[in-house]
């Protein structure tokens, strides 16, 4: 909604154009077409986007904290109490420092009970307060597919994320 976006804007008395530094591992061609896109939609509304993209972006700039926005992802687990190392203040994953007393106290209990419905309670604390102060935003989701021949035996799919390839060693075939 290029039209509101430039109503905010106005409102918010930022002189334009507003500078974004978007930086992620160079030789990406994804996040690069994503920074292209981004570029495409916010300079109608005020915004100049650099692609700020480097080889060693991970060992020098996201650590710096040198960028507005920073494209990368972290591959979570299937096991409850993956993340707070990345949403945890003062956490050495937390590279945007985020830091918020309530998330904080969520993750104590959520890693501290074997309870589901208090792991179901408390994961939905975080969620939704990471949601509300927009800690980040997911731009996309990669889909999970897969598929191997009827003659391979004990092949058997897990929510862990070594995903289907975790039993490897007791396949067979026929």
């Amino acid at each position: 909604d290029i039209e509101k976006a430039k109503q905010l804007v106005a409102e918010s008395g930022i002189q334009t154009p507003i500078k974004v530094r978007i930086g992620y591992k160079a030789g990406n061609q994804r996040r690069t077409e994503t920074v292209a896109a981004i570029q495409s939609s916010c300079k109608d509304a005020g915004f100049n986007v650099e692609d700020t993209s480097k080889e060693d972006f991970f060992k020098e700039d996201l650590k710096n904290g040198d960028y507005e926005v920073a494209l990368f992802a972290w591959s979570g687990s299937g096991l409850v109490a993956t993340g707070q190392n990345i949403m945890g203040t003062g956490r050495p994953q937390n590279y945007g420092q985020y830091s918020n007393e309530k998330v904080d106290q969520a993750w104590d209990k959520l890693t501290n009970t074997l309870d589901p419905k208090e792991q179901v309670e408390q994961t939905t604390v975080i969620e939704k307060e990471l949601w509300d102060t927009l800690f980040n935003i997911p731009l996309y989701s990669h889909p999970g597919v897969v598929a191997w021949n009827s003659k391979v035996r004990n092949v058997r799919v897990t929510a862990a994320q070594s995903t289907v390839s975790w039993n490897a060693y007791q396949w067979q075939v026929k």
